[in-house]
């Protein structure tokens, strides 16, 4: 496929799958660093690779600040400019297909630098958080703070096991019991330390929706990508599922690919 501007404008209007009106995303799940882990070789660089290119997207969105891809010049520069499966992946396969590339995420350094431990771009239970938090547990009973605690743990052993699932291929991350584990981890996560996870959970979903929203202004009638790390996936579904100018692709689209 030959991705260049007058390519681009042709499928807006020639690839049958919405109106001018609106644009169809579908979104991909990334892993971080685990892409390169053997334990995950059922979804590493190739597989990621495979997919972006099956779905022919004329516009991917990805889990970088606009800031971090100004100060790295698009990741040609030294510096922070999102996830490892950026640099090592999603980008090189931009410049080398011509894709369009637009970072949406967004928060703040000095939210992040309240919590302790973050994987990925996501705030964990059980980090220190912030002051507020910090009040809050210590005003729950010792017997709430374990059964949330104990909880969350089960939850997340859970949905390490399903992700880990190599015999289901690509399919172990799209499936929706994997989207309602993560559901439940992030309703414990806010009994937990709900002010973390307001200001490091809900507010960036909610930024990456809007940003996400502007790009797809751009290209109605074309085809944006959103990749972004796998906890994200649910809850951006559910806010780009309110906007009117998007034809989202079911939350499964890839697990047939």
């Amino acid at each position: 496929m030959a991705h260049n501007d007058d390519r681009r404008v042709i499928h807006r209007g020639d690839r049958g799958h919405g109106s001018a009106a609106t644009c169809t995303v579908a979104i991909l799940p990334t892993l971080h660093d685990l892409h390169k882990d053997p334990a995950f070789a059922h979804y590493d660089y190739n597989i990621l690779r495979s997919l972006i290119l099956t779905f022919d997207p004329d516009c991917i969105c990805g889990e970088v600040r606009p800031e971090d891809w100004e100060a790295t010049a698009g990741g040609t520069r030294e510096g922070y400019c999102g996830p490892v499966e950026y640099r090592e992946c999603i980008l090189p396969l931009c410049r080398e297909r011509g894709i369009a590339f637009r970072p949406i995420d967004a928060y703040r350094d000095e939210d992040v630098a309240e919590s302790n431990q973050r994987s990925g771009g996501e705030a964990q239970a059980g980090s220190r958080g912030t002051d507020e938090d910090g009040e809050y547990v210590a005003s729950c009973g010792v017997a709430q703070k374990d059964s949330v605690e104990t909880a969350w743990q089960a939850v997340t052993d859970v949905f390490l096991q399903l992700i880990r699932r190599s015999e289901c291929g690509v399919r172990a991350f799209f499936d929706p019991a994997v989207m309602e584990v993560i559901r439940v981890k992030h309703r414990l996560q806010q009994q937990a330390l709900p002010v973390q996870e307001a200001r490091l959970w809900q507010a960036r979903n909610l930024r990456m929706a809007a940003n996400i929203v502007d790009v797809c202004a751009e290209y109605l009638g074309g085809r944006v990508l959103v990749t972004v790390g796998l906890e994200h996936v649910p809850f951006l579904w559910d806010l780009l599922s309110l906007s009117h100018a998007v034809r989202l692709m079911p939350i499964d689209w890839a697990r047939e690919t």
